[in-house]
């Protein structure tokens, strides 16, 4: 049975924003529940979203928080983070080439740059729906239903991975089957109970 699996990125193939915020904890000595809001809420919208540029974004969250750590620290440190893929998962897309398979990302331009420029194994995705270009976000049940749209497809055609609940929770809205990604391990039993992977297909 064939079907088009789509994949977030950060946080499920490459990590993300999770270990951004744990290194820039430490490196700013606070703890991550701290730093959090420092990050998110409308800059973020608006960077992923195509609206503003990194820098703008880096000046923003420095203007309301007042860290002591500069632009472009803070632009190194983010695209360190994302150069490190999750363990397995490049074998576990290797082992799915007989699905179609979809990349679907919240992500800023510049970000993603670095992103496709550092992992080759991106080219294994015959589409991708990024934010930035496609000027919304998965906050957005419509980016769902579009991007079905786009692919031509109906809602029981596809499986969506997200490391995010809330986005899981949108994808089911509009009827796609989901899972919560919390470990390559745990993406392998779903796939497995799927009946869209076994082990006989992975190779180390």
């Amino acid at each position: 049975m064939t079907k088009i699996l789509i994949f977030d990125l950060a946080d499920v193939l490459i990590e993300g924003f999770y270990s951004f915020v744990e290194a820039l904890s430490k490196r700013l000595n606070l703890v991550a529940t701290d730093v959090i809001p420092g990050l998110g809420g409308e800059p973020l919208v608006a960077l992923t979203e195509g609206r503003i540029s990194e820098a703008t974004y880096w000046q923003c969250v420095l203007g309301r928080t007042q860290w002591p750590i500069t632009v472009h620290e803070l632009s190194a440190g983010v695209r360190h983070t994302f150069r490190q893929p999750v363990p397995g998962m490049l074998e576990l897309l290797m082992s799915l080439r007989q699905h179609r398979l979809v990349l679907f990302s919240d992500q800023a331009r510049e970000w993603w740059e670095d992103i496709e420029a550092t992992h080759t194994f991106l080219r294994l995705f015959e589409r991708r729906f990024l934010s930035f270009d496609v000027g919304q976000t998965k906050r957005h049940v419509g980016t769902f239903q579009r991007v079905l749209a786009e692919l031509g497809c109906v809602s029981h055609d596809c499986v969506f991975v997200d490391d995010l609940a809330w986005n899981v929770e949108r994808a089911e809205s509009v009827g796609i089957r989901s899972h919560r990604f919390t470990s390559t391990a745990g993406l392998r039993a779903f796939l497995a109970q799927e009946g869209l992977w076994s082990s006989g297909t992975e190779t180390s």
